[in-house]
This record gives C-alpha cells, sequence and structure tokens, in this order.
C-alpha cells in the first residue's frame, strides 16, 4: 500500500506520477486539499497488470478555495485486475474551480478485468469540471492495418499499446534512459 498526501497554498502546483508495473498486489492512494486560492494539482498514472496481479488505484482531490485546478489522467493495460477510484470533491466555497478527471484502460486478455469509479461531488456553482472513463480492447483493424505495411503482429500490438501510453510517459520527467525500461517493461506486458 502507497499513501500520499498534499495540502497546498495559494498559486502552489502539485505534480504526481503514478507508474504501476511488476506487483503481484498494489494500492495506490493520493489524495490533494487546495485550501487556497490559484492553486493547482496534476495527477497522472500508468499501470499495467499481469495474470495475477492486482493494482488500485485511487485519487481524490478536494477544492476548498476558489479559483483552483485540478487535472488526473489514469492510463492502464490489463492481462490481470485493476480497480480505479477517482473522486473531485469541491467544496460550497471553491466558486470558479477547474477540474478535470479522465481514465482510459485496455484489456489485452478476456480474463482481464477493470473497474471505474470517476466521481464529481459539486457544491458550489460557477465550476468547470468533467469526468470520463472508457475501458476497451485494442483495436483489431489498428493492427491490421500496421500489419498490411509488412509489421509483424506482435510488433503492431506494441506500436498500438506504447501510443496508448505515450501521452503519458512523455508528461514524465523521467530519463530516457528510464524511459526505454519503461516501454521495454509495457511491450513485455502487453504481450
Amino acid at each position: 500500500m502507497h499513501y500520499t498526501y498534499a495540502t497546498q497554498q495559494k498559486n502552489s502546483k502539485f505534480t504526481y506520477h503514478t507508474t504501476t508495473i511488476n506487483n503481484k498486489y498494489v494500492r495506490n492512494y493520493i489524495e490533494t486539499t487546495l485550501t487556497q486560492e490559484k492553486s493547482k494539482t496534476h495527477l497522472y498514472g500508468i499501470y499495467a497488470t499481469n495474470h495475477k496481479q492486482y493494482i488500485e488505484n485511487n485519487t481524490k482531490i478536494h477544492h476548498k478555495a476558489p479559483s483552483t485546478q485540478s487535472n488526473q489522467l489514469y492510463k492502464g493495460i490489463a492481462k490481470g485486475k485493476a480497480i480505479f477510484n477517482g473522486n473531485i470533491y469541491v467544496h460550497k466555497s471553491a466558486e470558479k474551480t477547474q477540474a478535470t478527471q479522465n481514465h482510459h484502460a485496455w484489456l489485452l486478455t478476456p480474463q482481464a478485468t477493470i473497474k471505474t469509479r470517476p466521481q464529481l461531488e459539486i457544491h458550489t456553482q460557477d465550476v468547470l469540471c468533467t469526468h470520463g472513463a472508457t475501458i476497451s480492447q485494442p483495436k483489431e483493424t489498428l493492427i491490421f492495418y500496421l500489419q498490411t505495411r509488412g509489421i509483424p503482429k506482435t510488433l503492431a500490438h506494441n506500436i498500438i499499446v506504447q501510443a496508448f501510453l505515450t501521452q503519458l510517459l512523455e508528461k514524465n520527467t523521467y530519463s530516457q534512459e528510464l524511459q526505454k525500461k519503461l516501454y521495454k517493461l509495457l511491450n513485455k506486458h502487453s504481450k
């Protein structure tokens, strides 16, 4: 179990990246409280599960002051089990809050399961808040298209998975060497 908590002051910026690969049972909890104006939170997460793995990502963001911002983006690939629970709570005092929450995941085997619960609780007016979630499988038409260009099926599959996760890997400040290792691990999990 991994727990991170942050309290933010005026004009502060908190950015947190979670990458979860190669663990049998993992629970990540990230909670932030934006207590003063113009504070910003960015939460990004990537996960990959094998057949016997379980990964759970839990996020909670409290907007307690006006003119605060938050952005959550989580993506995952699963052969095992995964859960995403995300909560954005906009308090009565938090007018002009801007908050987005997205979770997108791919099931790589028929046995894989992913549960997602994006939640918004808004107790004021004059806010711009959105949330969304998708769970699907890699598009076979994309893999087929790459195959028609002479790319073997396994490599085509890896390219599609990398493209799906690249948005988040590029947001991170990992060294190029670490990014290469992550791509290698993610390719291993996507086969």
